[in-house]
């Protein structure tokens, strides 16, 4: 009898122990599952505090499983290309043969609305054009979370070059490109040939030398954009979640999460 007893004894540490090394392996090969981007925000996350006294409940629940970018999946891009000319876009181009999705027009808030509705090259003339330059991305993904309407396609680009000015070339000082480095994801209707919305990111890349990290996220079966970017120095990161709002049928930002700025404002 003491034998038998032994031996269930012995049989039961052994499947324990098979059932601790097979739970170590999993969390092993979940971190091992992270990307490089994803990894990097992990680090970044592990040493900051957030002011969260003001914060909404999801927002709170998002940073927390931001931190460890659990329950985080990122959509993939149809078409990743350095190159604008790229054969990649072609099909899309030719959807919209007049409106080049690596275009952004500045107008002054004085005439914004008097011009915004004239054709694209009109309404060049009255503002400042910028085109895109890198890491261009276009994602077909259901951004308003309406499945009713189907996908919208967002464009991404970024480091945009002052190209003209109220109709006229942009001058530039010598031997240095005039270039705004931030980056801008612009949500492209290809039913009537126009950008219907957009958001730009990394506010403040023009001032730090630190990266700035944005993508196109599920998280708990909705569709978000977010922006973790450089906030008063290179140690400290802001994160803004932006989410299409259907009242006003455009994107904002749902969470606007700022570092601590002293020790009687850390996390609660």
């Amino acid at each position: 009898m003491r034998q038998t007893q032994l031996g269930l004894t012995l049989i039961f540490l052994l499947v324990m122990s098979c059932i601790a090394w097979a739970g170590k392996a999993g969390m092993g090969a979940q971190a091992s599952a992270l990307n490089d981007m994803q990894q990097e925000i992990v680090n970044i996350l592990s040493r900051l505090k957030f002011q969260l006294a003001d914060q909404s409940k999801f927002c709170r629940q998002f940073l927390a499983d931001f931190r460890t970018q659990n329950k985080i999946n990122y959509v993939k891009p149809i078409v990743v290309a350095n190159d604008y000319s790229d054969a990649a876009f072609d099909t899309y181009k030719q959807k919209c043969p007049k409106l080049e999705f690596r275009k952004r027009v500045l107008l002054h808030p004085k005439i914004a609305d008097d011009v915004k509705s004239l054709p694209a090259e009109e309404m060049e003339k009255y503002g400042d054009v910028y085109v895109g330059t890198t890491n261009f991305k276009l994602y077909k993904v259901d951004i308003n979370n309406n499945p009713s309407d189907g996908d919208e396609f967002i464009f991404y680009h970024e480091k945009f070059l002052h190209v003209s000015s109220g109709g006229q070339e942009a001058l530039q000082e010598p031997g240095k490109d005039d270039y705004d480095n931030r980056g801008a994801y612009l949500v492209i209707n290809f039913h009537d040939c126009r950008v219907s919305d957009g958001l730009e990111v990394d506010g403040l890349r023009q001032f730090s030398t630190v990266p700035d990290y944005s993508d196109i996220i599920n998280y708990k079966g909705r569709n978000y954009i977010f922006d973790l970017y450089p906030a008063g120095g290179a140690d400290t990161y802001s994160l803004d979640i932006w989410e299409y709002n259907k009242k006003r049928t455009r994107m904002g930002a749902i969470c606007i999460i700022h570092p601590t700025v002293s020790k009687s404002h850390d996390e609660k």
